[in-house]
């Protein structure tokens, strides 16, 4: 039995800021878990539904490029390297990306994850690609210790890339999840310090049959969806520094790639 290009899981992500001020927002969101492998093969269009194309223009698109060092080496293999570097000597027998494609086009991505599977299915390793809006990206690396009967991991790291401007480069990201099937569920808190909790986030979503049909009724549901993930971060930036939050930092300069472990 073949497996899968893609799926498709619909949702809602969910932002609440702590302090100094409480302030929370929402927004749904389309996230499609693609297999690395058949991003990276030279026949991108084999079992892929109209709508959707891996590095062509399509209503939807994942391309290569948009993640990890953007060279055109294969994201397989920078996978594997990232790795090695941060001591993980096992290699994936199967590697899958959660992310948000592009619509026609576009995308910002403020995380996507990587999800390195053995033969037998279970996943040994994570990575978590965080980009900001100045164009600066870090991959976090983690081993993975599956809680709860293999269903929920955990893992943390300090700060390590400026992300928003009203908090500074410094504390720790908490990451709890699911292992994708048919629900999806992502939760990161930000913690300073001392340990308190400054920002959580959150990702859920179910997976839906990736069709056609599908994908052309999500795109009239969510027209220019990744253009709204950008401008809601904005927007919120926005309302923040009107209630008198200041920034803590000039815009940081850029690093396209970088790795961590817990």
């Amino acid at each position: 039995m073949s497996r899968p290009a893609a799926k498709l899981y619909v949702g809602e992500v969910w932002h609440k800021r702590w302090r100094p001020v409480t302030h929370a927002f929402k927004y749904n969101v389309l996230y499609l878990l693609v297999d690395v492998a058949a991003l990276d093969a030279v026949d991108k269009a084999a079992r892929l539904p109209r709508g959707l194309s891996f590095d062509r223009f399509n209503l939807f698109s994942v391309h290569a490029k948009d993640h990890l060092a953007a060279d055109g080496q294969p994201l397989g293999d920078q996978v594997h390297e990232a790795l090695q570097d941060n001591g993980i000597d096992e290699r994936a027998d199967r590697i899958l990306m959660l992310s948000l494609p592009r619509v026609l086009g576009y995308v910002f991505n403020p995380i996507s994850v990587f999800y390195c599977l053995r033969r037998d299915g279970s996943v040994f390793a994570m990575l978590y690609e965080v980009n900001n809006t100045f164009g600066a990206k870090h991959l976090y690396v983690f081993p993975v210790d599956w809680e709860e009967g293999g269903s929920i991991a955990q893992h943390g790291a300090d700060k390590k890339l400026h992300v928003s401007p009203f908090f500074d480069v410094a504390g720790d990201y908490r990451f709890r999840q699911l292992l994708p099937s048919e629900l999806l569920s992502l939760g990161i808190v930000y913690r300073d310090s001392e340990g308190k909790p400054l920002l959580s986030a959150s990702l859920q979503g179910e997976e839906k049959l990736l069709t056609s049909k599908q994908l052309a009724w999500q795109f009239i549901r969510l027209p220019f969806l990744t253009v709204k993930v950008t401008a809601a971060i904005h927007w919120e930036a926005i309302r923040l520094w009107w209630r008198g939050i200041s920034f803590v930092g000039a815009k940081p300069s850029s690093a396209r790639r970088e790795n961590s472990v817990a």
